[in-house]
């Protein structure tokens, strides 16, 4: 009989250990951020078309608590920021917008980052980041060959 209350107390504490964090979650909500770009490598002076979603961090479905995503474009060689821009959610709850890289920016890995106001009351690993490469205009030859395996001709003009 001992066992069998030990074991009704112990579902019991689960049960209510699981709602205090249903309890928490709903009072303190917390945003996931998921973005897609159109490419995986761009050349200086590409514009980078992106598409955000916004999703509940517990329950992976869409939400629009906040009206406004923040996405920045980084530079990991030096540690600063290239652009950033600001994209609004339009009425049927899509964050899209683009960035476009300058002409001058230098081949290298950057780091697209995304999140909203709320994110940043929490560590900043919680922010959405994905890896983009650029390739500058002076370096593209070289990038196919490598991209490719082959070599690359040039041609030249009389």
């Amino acid at each position: 009989m001992d066992e069998a209350i030990k074991i009704l107390h112990a579902k019991t504490d689960t049960l209510d250990i699981l709602q205090r964090i249903l309890d928490y979650y709903k009072r303190v909500p917390k945003e996931q951020i998921y973005v897609h770009t159109d490419k995986p490598y761009y050349v200086s002076g590409d514009t980078v078309w992106f598409r955000v979603h916004l999703v509940d961090a517990v329950t992976h479905t869409p939400i629009s608590r906040s009206r406004y995503v923040y996405v920045a474009l980084l530079d990991n060689a030096i540690d600063t920021l290239v652009q950033r821009v600001m994209v609004k959610c339009d009425s049927d709850g899509v964050f899209a917008n683009a960035i476009t890289l300058p002409r001058q920016l230098l081949s290298g890995c950057y780091t697209l980052a995304a999140y909203t106001q709320w994110m940043r009351n929490f560590p900043v690993e919680r922010f959405f980041y994905k890896q983009l490469l650029v390739v500058g205009n002076t370096s593209l030859s070289g990038f196919q060959s490598e991209a490719v395996g082959l070599p690359v001709r040039s041609r030249q003009t009389p």
